[in-house]
């Protein structure tokens, strides 16, 4: 018995004793997240399902396949790490909360949410292999004359917005994004061209240790796609400097594949999340 469990009674000698069964438990091995196949089939599937909803049917053939094995895909969000979200009760942490996810099997918190854990010294999170395309993307970004601005006044804003969205076909989009610029609720970063083309713009809520990436848009024009590496880079390294240590994105298995792949290579990884009081 330990000696905080022997300290508190009996109730609290349960808890340990749970906690030295565990520890006795052998050592999952299995890959999780993105790296698990069954996650990974899940993804694939939810997007499949939304294309039916949406009268696509070129994936219904995919769907039922998919169907048959869905007891593992579940079994996947339910291995998935754990984690404590940290949120206030200020305007930030709610909009936060608001934005979260709440189903039926959000009961206990919120699952699979892509989550980025940022360590204190920014340059630790840039440093390693797994940063290799990170790096590479935002040299290029650099070379190529690309800055990155914080923007504030909701014109402005908006007038960069629509300037991304010039050249894309998605009028609800559009007009959704351009109504985050009025309501003021987080911060908007532009990733700029020297010609002050705007090439991708993202916004993230920052609250007190968390943050949420509620939008990451590139613009269909040369460079955009290595100017959100930088963008992602200026926008990461201000939230490390404030001490935030999370930064959440939304639902895994409810982002296109593209964003998946983009998330892997930035370092998210999808987590069963507890919101708490810091």
């Amino acid at each position: 018995m330990g000696p905080v469990a022997s300290w508190l009674g009996p109730g609290a000698v349960l808890m340990d004793m749970e906690a030295n069964r565990k520890q006795c438990l052998p050592v999952d091995k299995r890959p999780v997240g993105f790296d698990d196949p069954d996650f990974s089939q899940l993804c694939v599937l939810v997007h499949d399902v939304r294309a039916l909803r949406h009268g696509d049917w070129s994936g219904r053939a995919r769907v039922l396949r998919a169907l048959l094995r869905l007891p593992p895909m579940l079994r996947s969000v339910v291995r998935l790490p754990s984690d404590a979200l940290y949120l206030t009760d200020r305007p930030t942490g709610r909009r936060i909360r608001a934005y979260l996810p709440r189903r039926l099997v959000d009961a206990l918190g919120v699952v699979a949410i892509s989550t980025l854990t940022l360590p204190a010294s920014f340059e630790d999170y840039r440093r390693g292999g797994s940063r290799q395309a990170f790096r590479t993307n935002c040299s290029r970004a650099r070379r190529a004359g690309v800055s990155v601005v914080r923007v504030e006044g909701a014109e402005r804003i908006r007038e960069r917005i629509l300037e991304v969205f010039a050249g894309r076909d998605e009028p609800y989009a559009r007009a959704w994004h351009a109504r985050r610029a009025e309501l003021g609720e987080g911060e908007f970063w532009f990733a700029v061209d020297p010609a002050g083309h705007t090439l991708a713009f993202a916004e993230v809520i920052v609250d007190d240790k968390a943050a949420m990436l509620t939008s990451m848009i590139r613009a269909r024009r040369p460079g955009s796609s290595e100017a959100r590496y930088l963008l992602m880079a200026e926008l990461l390294s201000s939230l490390s400097r404030r001490d935030v240590r999370q930064v959440i994105v939304g639902r895994a298995f409810s982002l296109t594949p593209g964003l998946l792949y983009f998330q892997k290579l930035l370092g998210f990884s999808p987590k069963n999340l507890k919101i708490v009081a810091p």
